[in-house]
């Protein structure tokens, strides 16, 4: 939405050549010089918020635990945790 993809309002409007396209996922191996993410914007003033707020979020630093992909199976009235 940064980067004018997402609408604020169901009025606002959408740019469809906005968006972003992440290159690695999390728990990914990163070496210097690689790219983990491009982010495109028609307007330029968009830009720095977003690129600013991408680094925030991202920390490069050992390899996380693994967590599992299924945490639990709901059936009714049980829940099997896992």
């Amino acid at each position: 939405m940064m980067l004018g993809a997402g609408r604020e309002t169901k009025d606002s409007p959408i740019d469809y050549s906005a968006g972003i396209i992440l290159r690695k996922k999390f728990g990914d191996e990163v070496h210097a010089g690689e790219s983990l993410a491009t982010l495109y914007c028609s307007d330029e003033k968009f830009f720095d918020t977003a690129k600013k707020n991408f680094r925030a979020a991202v920390t490069i630093g050992e390899k996380p635990e693994t967590r599992p992909l299924i945490f639990a199976r709901v059936e009714f009235g049980h829940v099997e945790r896992f």
